[in-house]
């Protein structure tokens, strides 16, 4: 039965990140900004989990956060990869995520209360097996210029925080245009 439960849950969670990642690319975003449409996505998935599983929060600073395409499409799978992880493999019962601006950068936080795992063994395994999935964020996020920060102890649950710059900082080109 609650394999049942967890397979619904996951093929759930699949449909809904498809369907982001089309409202990702839609044009009407350029109209928004890339950045307004990421912290959009990531809530509605939340919230979208909600009452499928583990208790979920979210939380956002509202700050401008300008990012370019190929930002907000690695920033979202990345994050549906870190809310992944602690569903499959971490069986946990709360995930956090939160948004936020730090100087020039994007942060994407995902707390879990689940199993955690020891955070060496990701470069130990080379990203072989269960540790793919996070070498490839890790990987991908290097390729904006960008980090993952891992705190993870067997049993006491993970901290994953996801670290991209922000485009157009300093420039006026994050600021809202005028009403």
């Amino acid at each position: 039965e609650r394999r049942r439960e967890f397979d619904e849950l996951i093929g759930h969670i699949g449909d809904l990140t498809r369907d982001l990642t089309r409202e990702l690319s839609s044009p009407e975003l350029y109209q928004v900004g890339r950045g307004a449409a990421l912290e959009a996505a990531v809530e509605s998935m939340a919230e979208h989990m909600c009452g499928h599983g583990p208790i979920l929060s979210f939380g956002n600073d509202h700050r401008p956060k300008p990012v370019g395409e190929d930002a907000g499409i690695v920033l979202l799978g990345a994050a549906r990869e870190l809310m992944l992880n602690a569903l499959k493999h971490a069986s946990a019962e709360r995930i956090e995520i939160s948004v936020s601006r730090v100087d020039d950068e994007i942060r994407i936080h995902v707390d879990d209360d689940g199993a955690g795992f020891d955070p060496a063994r990701l470069d130990e395994d080379g990203g072989a097996g269960r540790s793919y999935g996070l070498m490839a964020v890790r990987e991908r996020l290097g390729y904006l210029g960008g980090r993952l920060e891992l705190c993870s102890t067997p049993g006491e649950g993970t901290s994953a925080t996801l670290v991209a710059p922000l485009q157009g900082v300093g420039t006026g080109e994050d600021t809202p245009p005028e009403t």
